[in-house]
């Protein structure tokens, strides 16, 4: 057995990631990003740009393993 899972909705193009905080505001959620390092260490400043509130922010080191996941989430509900 096979199950993938995907968002409802898929948001892609040029400039979006300075579109965040607008996308977030219509859904009235705060975002909790979850960023690599390496992707963080090169749109940190572009992300935090997009947001009027700060996001929620967790950067992990890019381990995606069981316990990756288990500290991801940790992590997430003592942010929320």
């Amino acid at each position: 057995m096979r199950i993938f899972g995907a968002p409802r909705q898929y948001i892609q193009g040029e400039g979006v990631i300075s579109c965040l905080g607008t996308i977030a505001e219509r859904r009235r959620a705060r975002p909790l990003l979850i960023v690599d390092q390496d992707v963080n260490a090169l749109l940190e400043s572009t992300l935090a740009a997009a947001f009027t509130q700060p996001p929620a922010w967790i950067v992990f080191g890019g381990q995606i393993t069981l316990a990756a996941i288990d500290d991801l989430t940790a992590q997430a509900r003592g942010v929320a």
